[in-house]
């Protein structure tokens, strides 16, 4: 019973080995011979996610999942897979050119990677600028700019310059919870969360003014 049924082992004079088997050497350092390699990503991350789902250019439909961002395309029933993060994504953003993507993950030190959905490639990385989690990303109307928005306890803002592939400005948000960021041209973005609104002006770096709650 128990641990003395463990320890017994009984089922070991029952066990042999398949015919053929050479039992390798210890602490070999070789990877395996078989590469595994992603087929097909079920699933759709919706929850805790915002605005995580676009058409691209080529007329495929871009979203993230896991550690992963997927590109479909339903006419050949095919994905495509963008796998350069190591944690989670949590985040997505798409400009419009329809084809550059930006994503983000979660950690003490989260990344920000700009790709291309139709090469898979990346175009700029991103890391330092936030905190514990990116929740939130935005492309500028021109598509030059990406804002986010981190899940540290001030949800910090960061801009980032994706021509020049730089970050030009960071911000403290609120203590409130900032759930989503938007652009309403190149210089003016707005953020939104729990009980939180608050419009932003880029210059040399970035002021905010809260939203005036009233009737």
């Amino acid at each position: 019973m128990g641990e003395e049924f463990l320890n017994a082992r009984p089922w070991r004079g029952q066990i042999k080995a398949p015919s053929g088997y050479t039992k390798p050497p210890k602490n070999q350092a070789k990877p395996p011979h078989v590469r595994a390699a992603i087929d097909w990503v079920y699933g759709y991350k919706g929850y805790k996610a915002r605005n995580n789902v676009r058409f691209l250019l080529d007329g495929s439909v871009g979203y993230h999942v896991a550690g992963l961002g997927v590109v479909f395309d339903a006419a050949s029933h095919t994905q495509r897979h963008f796998d350069k993060h190591s944690e989670e994504v949590t985040a997505i953003a798409f400009a419009s050119d329809r084809r550059t993507v930006a994503t983000g993950d979660l950690g003490r030190r989260p990344k920000v990677l700009v790709w291309d959905a139709l090469s898979m490639q990346v175009a700029h990385e991103f890391q330092g600028q936030l905190q514990q989690g990116v929740k939130s990303l935005a492309f500028s109307p021109s598509g030059r700019l990406l804002a986010a928005v981190d899940s540290s306890e001030d949800s910090r803002v960061a801009v980032f310059n994706i021509a020049q592939g730089m970050c030009v400005a960071v911000a403290k948000g609120d203590r409130s919870q900032i759930l989503d960021v938007n652009f309403g041209s190149d210089s003016l973005l707005a953020t939104a969360g729990v009980g939180h609104l608050s419009f932003w002006s880029l210059g040399k770096g970035l002021a905010s003014k809260p939203a005036a709650w009233g009737a």
